[in-house]
């Protein structure tokens, strides 16, 4: 093979695309991809925190935190925004995946707490995005 010719066993496959049907969740995951970008991030986290406020359901299914985990390792991320991106899951997702439980065991029980918290307050926001701010 000459030097000049292309070798396609070489090439790097590109990443493909990691999108969703719901609109909120494509939404999130738009805003995930514009976090990788310093002088986006700030505007795209405080977005998808205000999401997170007013919708949090997509935040407690391991299928989505699957789709993010496929954005997160298809671009470049700081640390920082990687443990912003994380910590918006909730803790039972992050088990679930590490105790390989099935998905409808953790929908069941996000959905009980999900009634138990309609009587509560806004959830208090995040603090990493602070964090952020400084780098």
């Amino acid at each position: 093979m000459n030097p000049g010719e292309y070798n396609s066993s070489r090439a790097v496959p590109l990443p493909t695309p990691v999108v969703d049907e719901d609109p909120v969740k494509a939404r999130i995951l738009n805003l995930m991809k514009d976090l990788c970008n310093p002088v986006l991030a700030k505007r795209r986290a405080t977005e998808m925190l205000i999401i997170k406020t007013k919708r949090p359901a997509p935040f407690k299914h391991t299928s989505f935190f699957h789709k993010v985990m496929k954005l997160l390792e298809a671009h470049h991320f700081r640390l920082p925004v990687l443990r912003f991106v994380i910590d918006l899951f909730d803790k039972r997702v992050l088990r679930s995946i590490v105790l390989d439980e099935e998905e409808s065991e953790v929908d069941e029980e996000n959905e009980e707490e999900s009634k138990e918290d309609m009587d509560d307050d806004l959830p208090p926001l995040d603090t990493t995005m602070a964090s952020m701010a400084d780098d």
